[in-house]
């Protein structure tokens, strides 16, 4: 239920900003190619388990969180509703936790759909605004020196 609750906090805090930037059809693709695409590691790890049950519905809101804080990498964000980062920060804590917790397995989360998720995410992004990838290296240029 926790899982569950942040991915829909996530959405409903990211989403509406992300859609803004593009035409509401873009942004079903945006998260239905992310569920898409989120899927194929799982399916790819788990194809001889036959109980295995998922279809990286976190993979679409990763990428829609993903999207939006490159897209704004100076916002604050508050990570975990505690540590306050900006978010092109947030971008290399998510991708170093989610790498962590998909090695250390066992947590019932399919951490590789998050990564998938967010790849597309970027992708997704770069087709769309590619020079937000400029703004987003400034920012962390601007803020380590």
């Amino acid at each position: 239920m926790g899982h569950l609750f942040f991915n829909l906090f996530a959405l409903f805090s990211f989403g509406n900003a992300v859609e803004s930037q593009m035409k509401s059809e873009l942004y079903v693709i945006l998260f239905v190619g992310a569920v898409l695409f989120a899927t194929i590691p799982a399916m790819y790890k788990q194809h001889h388990n036959a109980y295995y049950q998922s279809i990286g519905a976190s993979g679409g809101v990763s990428a829609v969180m993903m999207f939006f804080m490159v897209l704004f990498p100076d916002v604050e964000l508050l990570f975990f509703f505690i540590l306050p980062l900006p978010g092109w920060a947030a971008v290399i804590l998510f991708f170093g936790l989610e790498y962590y917790m998909n090695k250390k397995s066992g947590t019932g989360i399919a951490h590789d759909a998050h990564i998938s998720g967010a790849i597309f995410g970027l992708l997704f992004l770069l087709i769309l605004h590619p020079t937000a990838y400029i703004r987003f290296f400034q920012a962390v240029s601007n803020s380590i020196f």
